[in-house]
């Protein structure tokens, strides 16, 4: 769920449990503002893997390729993050779009707060539709 440039600031120290929950820290993402990424549930062993027995200072991606299409990998993130907040909803098809009644509205701050945006509009419109 981060964006090109916080990935290419992202360091093995970034990666830690805050709460309880295993977590990216984003020192300075979109307007300089700080937060913590929760990693997807599941998905912890992968991520604690990429800093197993490497240095806390280094970059955990040196270099990102250029065709990486971030959008399609924070969507993706939005909407497994979104399910996880909110066990037995669902997500309109890809055409689709989501009703404000249609959202469980406390789990699409959660995820709009995750993805470093301050308005649930945000993440309902572009990343759960």
């Amino acid at each position: 769920g981060l964006r090109r440039h916080e990935l290419l600031a992202l360091r093995c120290r970034d990666i830690l449990v805050h709460d309880g929950q295993l977590v990216a820290y984003v020192k300075s993402g979109k307007g300089g503002l700080e937060r913590n990424a929760p990693v997807l549930a599941g998905r912890e062993a992968d991520v604690l893997a990429m800093k197993e027995g490497r240095d806390p200072e280094e970059l955990v991606f040196p270099s990102i390729p250029k065709h990486f299409d971030e959008h399609s990998y924070r969507r993706e993130y939005a909407q497994a993050l979104y399910l996880q907040y909110a066990p037995g909803r669902s997500l309109p098809s890809a055409t689709g779009r989501l009703k404000r009644s249609d959202y469980d509205r406390e789990a699409a701050a959660r995820v709009s707060k995750a993805l470093g945006h301050r308005r649930v509009d945000v993440a309902t419109r572009h990343y759960l539709r």
